[in-house]
Parts: structure tokens; C-alpha cells; sequence
């Protein structure tokens, strides 16, 4: 009955083994990772500056205000800078631009320092639509709260950099979606003019334009789903190895031979030790009998007396794990005789044989 219980046993986890042996390589087949193309759309994100200089009244404008100028003006006529810009969006197919934005102007003296001062509060905005204004605004940058600034700063640092920069920047933040898929909203670039001793010119485009490419075939990790749960193919592969190798030591250690140790017989101990000094006898020539017996402990005595004496080692078996070794001298019948083999003393003895190899 225990026999085919083992046998059932063997079976079942068998069974299982090649069961894990087919979930791993089911993981090991399916990707890692799946591609998913995404429909391709193209979005443009462009923003345009326009200026103009506001003066005090002076000889080219005795009235003064707000007058349209080139790529350089006047800096001791122009009190401050009138500012439109627009950051529009246009897209082969309708998007959805969700975010905020806002806008400061900073002063930079060349690698010292920079001070940003705020232009436009930060505003939220969410459009959708293939032609999108996403921000239209109107601003002046105060040069006199400017020149007070600098005129603080160089007489507390007792700095005066060879040149300043004035630069107008927005920020947007937020994302630009098409049919699903989400971009980040870029940044833009800043409307920059060089704050010199005397003038203050352009130094940058005043329109740019950012391309924002939408499609291709992003990589999505694989997953396993088990009911309600869902594993990454890279666990479910880590999880069936596992559970395959487990099985199969489990099968091994069922199965494995018994590593141990066979015992020999006391007498294959013995004879693979001293076989060479061994002389084997019939057991029916028992002439010897006659002499008074000397039993001995161990073989090691026996072999001990033997080579005091110069004497052959005879033996016989009287069963294959039973046998009787002696040596005679004339006068004793030396005797060193292993009996019972399952009596605790014969044991005793087998373990002391053993140990002499």
C-alpha cells in the first residue's frame, strides 16, 4: 500500500512539473514588451513677439508715448517696452491642450546674478480644436523700475557689469493631447534684448516655432492576467522558473538513491585491510583446537601479536558477515572472532574494524 502511494506521489508531482514546465515556457514565449502604434498627427506650437517703446517727449518725439521702432532704441528717451505676443497651436487633427501659463522678465548681468520680476499672473487654460490661441497678451516692461534695480544693485555690490540682458519669458506647463496620447507642453523660447550703456537692441526671433510629433510605436510591458490580478511577463517568467525548479527537486528528493554509506561486512573490512596477511583455512582442520584460547578484543591486537612473533594470520568464514581470525605459536591459540552480527557488542566491534582501514 505505501509503495503506491509513493508511485500516486510520484505521479501527481510529475504531473505538476511538467505543468510549470509549460507556464515558463508559455512566459518565456510571449514578448516582454507589445508595440502599439499610435495615430500620427502633427502639432506646430508657435509664438510671436511684436514691441514698440514708450518715451518720454524728446526732439524725435516731442509729444513722447508710444511709437513703433526697429531692432534698436534709444535707451535714455525709452521709459519702457509695450509687449504683444501669442502663442498659438495648429494641428492636422484635433488636440486637446490642457495647462497654465505665465510670463516674467528677467534681468541677467552677464554670469553675476539674475532677478526675474513677474509680467502676466499665472493663468489656466484648456482648449480643444486643429487652431488653438493659447495665449494672447499685452504687457509693458517698466524700464525705469529696471534702471532703479540695477542702480541699487551695482552701488550695494560696487559691481557694474559690461552689459545687462533683458529677457522676456513665458512658460507654459501643461500637455498637448491627440487621441490619447499626451504630450508634454514644450518650453518656450524667451524674447531677449541687449541692455547696453546707450542702447537696447534685439537679440532674438520674434516669432519661433516648435514641431511636436505624434505617432510611432511606443513599448508597453506585457502582462499576465489572472483574473483580477495582472503580473509583468518578466515576474510570471521569474515565478515559473521558480516554481518548475522547486518541483523538481521535490521529485529529485523523492526519488534520489539513499547516499549513504553502504557497511560493509566486517569481513570485507577486514579483508581489504590486511588480504595480503590473511591466510584463509578450512575450518574442519581443527588440530589446533587443543591449545588454551586467548580471545582478543580488536584485529589491531591480533595483527600487533603477529608481528611480534613473525606469524601467518589464518581466518574462516562461518558466514558471509561472521569469521574467525587467529594465529598459533606453539603454545596459545590466539583468537579474534566476529559473532552476530546485530548484537550490540558485534557492532562495537564492526565500528572498530571500520575505523582501522
Amino acid at each position: 500500500m505505501e509503495r503506491r502511494s509513493g508511485e500516486n506521489k510520484n505521479i501527481a508531482v510529475s504531473a505538476f512539473l511538467l505543468f510549470t514546465f509549460g507556464i515558463a515556457l508559455f512566459c518565456f514565449l510571449l514578448p516582454a514588451n507589445l508595440s502599439e502604434k499610435d495615430p500620427e498627427n502633427t502639432v506646430s506650437l508657435s509664438a510671436h513677439f511684436d514691441y514698440k517703446a514708450t518715451t518720454a517727449p524728446n526732439a524725435l518725439h516731442p509729444s513722447g508715448g508710444t511709437v513703433p521702432v526697429g531692432e534698436t532704441m534709444i535707451k535714455k528717451i525709452t521709459t519702457g517696452i509695450p509687449v504683444d505676443w501669442t502663442i498659438s497651436l495648429t494641428a492636422a487633427d484635433e488636440v486637446r491642450a490642457v495647462g497654465t501659463y505665465e510670463a516674467v522678465v528677467a534681468i541677467k548681468a552677464e554670469s553675476l546674478w539674475e532677478k526675474e520680476f513677474p509680467l502676466v499672473k499665472k493663468t489656466s487654460f484648456e482648449k480643444v480644436g486643429t487652431s488653438l490661441v493659447l495665449l494672447e497678451e499685452k504687457s509693458t516692461v517698466d524700464l525705469e523700475k529696471l534702471n532703479a534695480f540695477i542702480t541699487q544693485v551695482e552701488e550695494e555690490t560696487g559691481i557694474s557689469p559690461s552689459k545687462y540682458s533683458i529677457e522676456i519669458i513665458p512658460r507654459l506647463d501643461g500637455f498637448i493631447q491627440s487621441a490619447g496620447v499626451e504630450r508634454d507642453m514644450p518650453h518656450q523660447e524667451p524674447l531677449i534684448f541687449q541692455y547696453g550703456f546707450d542702447s537696447i537692441t534685439l537679440a532674438s526671433d520674434k516669432t519661433s516655432t516648435l514641431d511636436i510629433e505624434f505617432g510611432g510605436t511606443p513599448s508597453i510591458p506585457n502582462a499576465v492576467n489572472l483574473g483580477a490580478l495582472s503580473i509583468s511577463i518578466q515576474s510570471a517568467r521569474l515565478i515559473s522558473v521558480l516554481l518548475f525548479l522547486i518541483t523538481l527537486a521535490t521529485l529529485l528528493a523523492m526519488n534520489r538513491p539513499i547516499w549513504v554509506k553502504r557497511k560493509r561486512a566486517p569481513n570485507d573490512v577486514i579483508t581489504k585491510k590486511y588480504g595480503s596477511r590473511l591466510i584463509e583455512i578450512d575450518p574442519r582442520q581443527g588440530e589446533w583446537m587443543d591449545l588454551p584460547v586467548l580471545h582478543l578484543t580488536s584485529m589491531k591486537s591480533l595483527i600487533r601479536i603477529a608481528d611480534e612473533k613473525e606469524l601467518p594470520i589464518f581466518f574462516y568464514k562461518q558466514q558471509e558477515e561472521k569469521g574467525t581470525y587467529f594465529i598459533l605459536d606453539g603454545h596459545f591459540h590466539y583468537k579474534y572472532e566476529i559473532v552476530e552480527t546485530n548484537s550490540a557488542i558485534n557492532n562495537r566491534e564492526w565500528v572498530k574494524a571500520y575505523a582501522e582501514q
